[in-house]
Protein backbone atom coordinates (compact mmCIF):
# COMPACT_ATOMS: atom_id res chain seq x y z
CA UNK A 1 0.00 0.00 0.00
CA UNK A 2 1.47 3.83 -0.91
CA UNK A 3 1.89 5.70 2.50
CA UNK A 4 0.44 9.02 -0.16
CA UNK A 5 -2.69 10.72 0.62
CA UNK A 6 -5.11 10.79 -2.50
CA UNK A 7 -6.60 14.30 -3.11
CA UNK A 8 -9.95 14.50 -5.27
CA UNK A 9 -11.46 17.81 -6.14
CA UNK A 10 -12.97 19.85 -8.82
CA UNK A 11 -11.05 21.22 -11.25
CA UNK A 12 -12.74 24.55 -11.00
CA UNK A 13 -11.22 23.96 -7.27
CA UNK A 14 -7.35 23.70 -8.53
CA UNK A 15 -6.30 27.37 -7.32
CA UNK A 16 -7.83 26.28 -3.45
CA UNK A 17 -6.87 22.78 -3.47
CA UNK A 18 -3.43 23.72 -4.92
CA UNK A 19 -3.12 25.89 -1.72
CA UNK A 20 -4.35 23.10 0.88
CA UNK A 21 -2.12 20.30 -0.94
CA UNK A 22 1.02 22.55 -0.39
CA UNK A 23 0.48 24.19 2.71
CA UNK A 24 -0.09 19.85 4.17
CA UNK A 25 3.07 19.27 2.69
CA UNK A 26 4.68 22.03 4.31
CA UNK A 27 3.28 19.84 7.68
CA UNK A 28 5.04 16.96 6.61
CA UNK A 29 2.45 14.52 4.71
CA UNK A 30 2.84 13.26 0.99
CA UNK A 31 0.00 13.70 -0.83
CA UNK A 32 -0.82 12.78 -4.40
CA UNK A 33 -1.96 15.29 -6.18
CA UNK A 34 -2.90 14.64 -10.00
CA UNK A 35 -1.46 18.14 -11.11
CA UNK A 36 1.87 17.22 -9.74
CA UNK A 37 2.05 13.41 -9.73
CA UNK A 38 0.82 13.14 -13.27
CA UNK A 39 3.48 12.42 -15.97
CA UNK A 40 2.98 12.99 -20.15
CA UNK A 41 1.88 9.53 -21.65
CA UNK A 42 0.37 8.02 -18.68
CA UNK A 43 -3.34 6.79 -19.06
CA UNK A 44 -4.51 8.53 -16.38
CA UNK A 45 -7.57 7.60 -15.53
CA UNK A 46 -5.91 4.10 -14.63
CA UNK A 47 -2.96 5.76 -13.03
CA UNK A 48 -5.62 7.45 -10.38
CA UNK A 49 -7.54 4.24 -9.89
CA UNK A 50 -4.50 2.70 -9.18
CA UNK A 51 -3.32 5.25 -6.79
CA UNK A 52 -7.00 5.62 -5.28
CA UNK A 53 -6.74 1.50 -4.24
CA UNK A 54 -3.17 1.97 -2.96
CA UNK A 55 -3.89 5.39 -1.35
CA UNK A 56 -3.17 5.28 2.57
CA UNK A 57 -5.94 7.97 2.80
CA UNK A 58 -8.38 9.69 0.56
CA UNK A 59 -9.20 13.62 0.76
CA UNK A 60 -12.59 14.41 -0.75
CA UNK A 61 -12.76 18.80 -1.65
CA UNK A 62 -16.31 19.30 -1.96
CA UNK A 63 -17.95 22.55 -2.34
CA UNK A 64 -20.25 23.90 -4.16
CA UNK A 65 -18.54 23.73 -7.76
CA UNK A 66 -18.00 20.09 -6.78
CA UNK A 67 -21.47 19.60 -5.98
CA UNK A 68 -22.43 21.04 -9.44
CA UNK A 69 -19.77 19.37 -11.43
CA UNK A 70 -21.26 17.03 -14.01
CA UNK A 71 -18.07 15.69 -14.87
CA UNK A 72 -14.87 13.46 -13.47
CA UNK A 73 -15.51 14.26 -10.02
CA UNK A 74 -18.62 12.39 -9.71
CA UNK A 75 -17.12 9.11 -11.33
CA UNK A 76 -13.76 9.79 -9.32
CA UNK A 77 -15.99 9.63 -6.22
CA UNK A 78 -17.64 6.07 -7.35
CA UNK A 79 -13.90 4.58 -7.33
CA UNK A 80 -13.28 6.11 -4.12
CA UNK A 81 -16.76 4.44 -2.42
CA UNK A 82 -15.84 0.81 -4.26
CA UNK A 83 -12.31 1.40 -3.33
CA UNK A 84 -13.49 1.78 0.31
CA UNK A 85 -15.28 -1.37 0.50
CA UNK A 86 -11.77 -3.40 1.03
CA UNK A 87 -11.21 -1.24 4.38
CA UNK A 88 -12.97 -2.12 7.68
CA UNK A 89 -15.50 0.21 8.63
CA UNK A 90 -13.73 1.23 12.19
CA UNK A 91 -10.75 2.57 10.13
CA UNK A 92 -10.56 5.86 8.92
CA UNK A 93 -9.86 6.22 4.79
CA UNK A 94 -11.94 9.00 3.37
CA UNK A 95 -11.54 12.15 4.63
CA UNK A 96 -14.54 14.90 3.52
CA UNK A 97 -13.47 18.43 3.70
CA UNK A 98 -15.91 21.54 3.10
CA UNK A 99 -13.90 23.98 1.07
CA UNK A 100 -17.09 26.54 1.92
CA UNK A 101 -20.15 26.48 4.17
CA UNK A 102 -23.42 25.48 3.10
CA UNK A 103 -21.93 22.81 0.37
CA UNK A 104 -24.19 19.51 0.91
CA UNK A 105 -22.39 16.25 1.27
CA UNK A 106 -23.28 13.64 -1.65
CA UNK A 107 -25.57 10.76 -0.31
CA UNK A 108 -22.31 8.06 -0.07
CA UNK A 109 -20.43 10.69 2.28
CA UNK A 110 -23.31 11.94 4.16
CA UNK A 111 -22.61 9.45 7.07
CA UNK A 112 -19.15 10.40 7.27
CA UNK A 113 -18.18 12.73 9.89
CA UNK A 114 -16.51 16.18 7.67
CA UNK A 115 -14.20 19.13 7.99
CA UNK A 116 -15.10 22.07 7.24
CA UNK A 117 -12.04 23.83 6.65
CA UNK A 118 -13.67 27.05 6.59
CA UNK A 119 -13.94 26.65 10.37
CA UNK A 120 -11.40 28.37 12.56
CA UNK A 121 -10.46 25.38 13.68
CA UNK A 122 -10.58 23.21 10.34
CA UNK A 123 -6.92 22.91 9.08
CA UNK A 124 -6.38 21.75 12.81
CA UNK A 125 -8.63 18.84 12.46
CA UNK A 126 -8.19 17.99 8.96
CA UNK A 127 -4.24 17.54 10.43
CA UNK A 128 -5.41 15.44 13.65
CA UNK A 129 -7.52 13.45 11.28
CA UNK A 130 -4.74 12.62 8.27
CA UNK A 131 -2.45 12.13 11.36
CA UNK A 132 -4.63 9.53 13.13
CA UNK A 133 -4.73 7.68 9.75
CA UNK A 134 -0.76 8.20 8.91
CA UNK A 135 0.29 7.52 12.22
CA UNK A 136 -1.91 4.24 13.57
CA UNK A 137 -2.06 1.99 10.21
CA UNK A 138 -2.65 -1.32 11.83
CA UNK A 139 -5.78 -2.73 10.91
CA UNK A 140 -6.21 0.06 7.95
CA UNK A 141 -6.08 -0.95 4.29
CA UNK A 142 -6.88 -3.35 1.58
CA UNK A 143 -3.67 -5.44 2.37
CA UNK A 144 -5.63 -6.16 6.02
CA UNK A 145 -8.97 -6.38 4.95
CA UNK A 146 -8.82 -8.49 2.50
CA UNK A 147 -7.62 -11.00 4.44
CA UNK A 148 -10.80 -11.14 6.61
CA UNK A 149 -13.04 -12.02 3.39
CA UNK A 150 -12.89 -15.65 2.81
CA UNK A 151 -15.42 -15.88 -0.21
CA UNK A 152 -14.04 -15.27 -3.36
CA UNK A 153 -15.84 -13.35 -5.64
CA UNK A 154 -17.21 -14.57 -9.13
CA UNK A 155 -14.58 -12.96 -10.44
CA UNK A 156 -12.38 -14.79 -8.52
CA UNK A 157 -13.90 -18.13 -8.58
CA UNK A 158 -13.96 -18.10 -12.27
CA UNK A 159 -9.87 -16.65 -12.07
CA UNK A 160 -8.92 -19.38 -9.84
CA UNK A 161 -10.72 -21.83 -12.47
CA UNK A 162 -8.50 -20.56 -15.04
CA UNK A 163 -5.76 -20.41 -13.66
CA UNK A 164 -6.17 -24.26 -12.55
CA UNK A 165 -6.86 -25.27 -16.46
CA UNK A 166 -4.03 -23.34 -18.01
CA UNK A 167 -6.34 -21.03 -19.44
CA UNK A 168 -5.08 -17.68 -18.53
CA UNK A 169 -3.29 -16.00 -20.46
CA UNK A 170 -2.05 -12.25 -19.43
CA UNK A 171 -2.38 -9.90 -22.68
CA UNK A 172 -3.12 -6.38 -23.24
CA UNK A 173 -6.48 -6.42 -24.58
CA UNK A 174 -5.68 -2.63 -26.40
CA UNK A 175 -3.00 -4.44 -28.16
CA UNK A 176 -5.03 -7.51 -29.44
CA UNK A 177 -7.29 -8.15 -32.28
CA UNK A 178 -8.81 -10.24 -34.62
CA UNK A 179 -8.19 -7.73 -37.88
CA UNK A 180 -6.58 -5.22 -38.29
CA UNK A 181 -9.48 -3.24 -38.26
CA UNK A 182 -9.97 -3.82 -34.92
CA UNK A 183 -6.61 -3.05 -33.95
CA UNK A 184 -6.56 0.59 -35.72
CA UNK A 185 -10.00 1.33 -34.19
CA UNK A 186 -8.24 0.25 -30.83
CA UNK A 187 -5.79 2.57 -31.06
CA UNK A 188 -8.33 5.48 -32.06
CA UNK A 189 -10.31 4.66 -29.27
CA UNK A 190 -7.70 4.16 -26.41
CA UNK A 191 -7.45 7.42 -24.02
CA UNK A 192 -10.16 9.57 -25.62
CA UNK A 193 -12.56 8.70 -22.72
CA UNK A 194 -10.05 10.01 -19.98
CA UNK A 195 -9.72 13.17 -22.18
CA UNK A 196 -13.58 13.62 -23.03
CA UNK A 197 -14.05 13.61 -19.02
CA UNK A 198 -12.00 16.26 -18.62
CA UNK A 199 -13.46 18.88 -22.27
CA UNK A 200 -16.68 17.89 -20.33
CA UNK A 201 -15.49 19.33 -16.81
CA UNK A 202 -14.09 22.09 -18.45
CA UNK A 203 -17.09 22.56 -20.61
CA UNK A 204 -15.25 22.60 -23.35
CA UNK A 205 -18.56 21.39 -25.85
CA UNK A 206 -16.67 21.65 -29.08
CA UNK A 207 -13.49 20.16 -27.92
CA UNK A 208 -15.32 17.01 -27.06
CA UNK A 209 -17.60 16.88 -30.57
CA UNK A 210 -14.35 17.23 -32.58
CA UNK A 211 -12.57 14.37 -29.80
CA UNK A 212 -15.50 11.59 -30.81
CA UNK A 213 -16.61 12.70 -34.32
CA UNK A 214 -13.52 11.13 -36.39
CA UNK A 215 -14.77 7.76 -34.82
CA UNK A 216 -18.24 8.35 -35.69
CA UNK A 217 -18.11 6.62 -39.53
CA UNK A 218 -15.70 3.48 -38.43
CA UNK A 219 -18.20 0.43 -38.10
CA UNK A 220 -16.75 -0.57 -34.90
CA UNK A 221 -18.00 2.36 -33.20
CA UNK A 222 -21.32 0.70 -32.14
CA UNK A 223 -21.78 -1.69 -28.88
CA UNK A 224 -23.37 -3.77 -30.77
CA UNK A 225 -20.84 -4.87 -33.26
CA UNK A 226 -19.46 -8.72 -33.13
CA UNK A 227 -16.17 -7.80 -32.35
CA UNK A 228 -17.76 -6.70 -28.82
CA UNK A 229 -19.90 -9.41 -27.97
CA UNK A 230 -19.42 -10.94 -24.50
CA UNK A 231 -16.61 -7.71 -24.08
CA UNK A 232 -18.38 -5.35 -21.81
CA UNK A 233 -15.34 -3.17 -21.27
CA UNK A 234 -15.02 -2.09 -24.74
CA UNK A 235 -18.38 -1.70 -24.90
CA UNK A 236 -18.47 0.75 -22.02
CA UNK A 237 -15.65 2.68 -23.87
CA UNK A 238 -17.79 3.58 -26.92
CA UNK A 239 -21.30 3.89 -24.78
CA UNK A 240 -18.81 6.47 -22.79
CA UNK A 241 -17.72 8.40 -25.81
CA UNK A 242 -21.19 8.47 -27.45
CA UNK A 243 -22.59 10.27 -23.68
CA UNK A 244 -20.05 12.14 -23.97
CA UNK A 245 -20.74 13.46 -27.61
CA UNK A 246 -24.10 13.10 -26.83
CA UNK A 247 -24.23 15.65 -24.08
CA UNK A 248 -21.81 17.75 -25.89
CA UNK A 249 -24.38 18.35 -29.06
CA UNK A 250 -27.03 19.02 -27.02
CA UNK A 251 -24.74 21.88 -25.19
CA UNK A 252 -23.50 23.32 -28.63
CA UNK A 253 -27.37 22.96 -29.70
CA UNK A 254 -27.79 25.65 -27.36
CA UNK A 255 -25.94 28.51 -29.95
CA UNK A 256 -26.72 26.21 -32.97
CA UNK A 257 -29.90 24.62 -33.38
CA UNK A 258 -30.41 22.43 -36.17
CA UNK A 259 -27.79 20.39 -37.32
CA UNK A 260 -26.22 19.88 -33.21
CA UNK A 261 -29.99 18.91 -32.57
CA UNK A 262 -30.38 16.10 -35.15
CA UNK A 263 -27.12 14.97 -34.60
CA UNK A 264 -27.42 14.67 -30.57
CA UNK A 265 -30.80 12.62 -31.58
CA UNK A 266 -29.35 10.33 -33.59
CA UNK A 267 -26.56 9.15 -31.03
CA UNK A 268 -28.69 8.91 -28.45
CA UNK A 269 -30.59 6.45 -30.37
CA UNK A 270 -27.70 4.74 -31.01
CA UNK A 271 -26.68 4.73 -26.82
CA UNK A 272 -29.93 3.20 -26.52
CA UNK A 273 -29.04 -0.19 -28.20
CA UNK A 274 -26.78 -0.95 -25.06
CA UNK A 275 -28.66 -2.62 -22.39
CA UNK A 276 -27.16 -1.97 -18.68
CA UNK A 277 -24.21 -3.71 -17.81
CA UNK A 278 -24.56 -6.89 -15.78
CA UNK A 279 -23.95 -6.43 -11.89
CA UNK A 280 -23.96 -10.28 -11.24
CA UNK A 281 -20.04 -10.43 -10.73
CA UNK A 282 -17.22 -10.02 -12.51
CA UNK A 283 -16.51 -13.00 -15.66
CA UNK A 284 -14.53 -13.60 -18.60
CA UNK A 285 -17.78 -11.90 -20.13
CA UNK A 286 -19.02 -9.38 -17.18
CA UNK A 287 -17.77 -6.37 -15.50
CA UNK A 288 -16.79 -6.80 -11.46
CA UNK A 289 -19.41 -5.61 -9.89
CA UNK A 290 -17.96 -2.54 -8.64
CA UNK A 291 -17.32 -1.63 -12.35
CA UNK A 292 -20.37 -2.39 -13.86
CA UNK A 293 -22.10 -0.02 -10.95
CA UNK A 294 -20.03 3.02 -11.84
CA UNK A 295 -20.83 2.24 -15.93
CA UNK A 296 -24.49 2.24 -14.78
CA UNK A 297 -24.28 4.80 -13.12
CA UNK A 298 -22.90 7.22 -15.69
CA UNK A 299 -25.39 5.37 -18.05
CA UNK A 300 -28.28 7.11 -15.94
CA UNK A 301 -26.59 10.21 -15.96
CA UNK A 302 -26.66 10.71 -19.51
CA UNK A 303 -30.39 9.01 -20.15
CA UNK A 304 -31.07 12.00 -17.37
CA UNK A 305 -29.60 14.79 -19.67
CA UNK A 306 -31.93 13.27 -22.36
CA UNK A 307 -34.81 13.37 -20.35
CA UNK A 308 -34.61 17.06 -19.35
CA UNK A 309 -33.18 17.98 -22.81
CA UNK A 310 -36.78 15.92 -23.89
CA UNK A 311 -38.49 17.98 -21.31
CA UNK A 312 -37.37 21.54 -22.43
CA UNK A 313 -38.97 20.51 -25.77
CA UNK A 314 -42.38 19.50 -27.27
CA UNK A 315 -42.43 16.47 -30.11
CA UNK A 316 -43.71 19.66 -32.17
CA UNK A 317 -40.99 21.16 -32.00
CA UNK A 318 -38.24 18.09 -32.45
CA UNK A 319 -40.18 17.76 -35.92
CA UNK A 320 -40.25 21.45 -36.79
CA UNK A 321 -36.73 22.16 -35.91
CA UNK A 322 -34.70 19.09 -36.28
CA UNK A 323 -37.14 17.02 -38.81
CA UNK A 324 -37.95 13.80 -36.50
CA UNK A 325 -41.42 12.82 -36.47
CA UNK A 326 -43.44 13.09 -33.63
CA UNK A 327 -44.01 9.66 -32.87
CA UNK A 328 -39.99 9.15 -33.58
CA UNK A 329 -39.30 11.37 -30.61
CA UNK A 330 -41.95 10.26 -28.14
CA UNK A 331 -41.18 6.48 -28.70
CA UNK A 332 -37.26 7.68 -27.93
CA UNK A 333 -38.41 9.60 -24.96
CA UNK A 334 -40.42 6.47 -23.61
CA UNK A 335 -37.05 4.40 -24.51
CA UNK A 336 -34.78 6.54 -22.21
CA UNK A 337 -37.26 6.54 -19.48
CA UNK A 338 -37.70 2.90 -19.53
CA UNK A 339 -34.00 2.19 -19.76
CA UNK A 340 -34.08 4.60 -16.78
CA UNK A 341 -36.31 2.41 -15.24
CA UNK A 342 -34.22 -1.11 -15.87
CA UNK A 343 -30.69 0.46 -14.40
CA UNK A 344 -32.82 1.77 -11.19
CA UNK A 345 -33.74 -1.88 -11.07
CA UNK A 346 -30.25 -3.18 -11.39
CA UNK A 347 -29.05 -0.88 -8.61
CA UNK A 348 -31.43 -1.78 -6.37
CA UNK A 349 -31.18 -5.17 -6.47
CA UNK A 350 -27.25 -5.24 -6.21
CA UNK A 351 -26.77 -2.38 -3.77
CA UNK A 352 -23.20 -1.06 -2.06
Amino acid sequence: MSEQIFVSYSRKDEETVRGLVERLRDDGFDLWFDRDNLRGGQYWDEVIAHEIDTAKAVVVCLSSNWVSDSGYAWKELRIIIEAARLHPLDAPWIVPVRLDSGVRSPGPLEKIQHVDLHSPDGYHDLISALHDIVEHPSGRGPAASTTARVTPSAFEEWFIDAIERGAVVHHDPWQSATSEEELAFKKLLRGRVAEGFDAIQASEYQRVANLWRPLLDNEYFDTTHESWRDRPFFQANILNGKCQLFIALVQLNQYQVGEFGQQAFKILEEILDQPPFSMKGGSSTRLHTGDARVQNLNYRDTLQFAVDWFGGWSPRVFQVMYEIPEETSEWVATRVRNRIGEIDFLLRQFPD
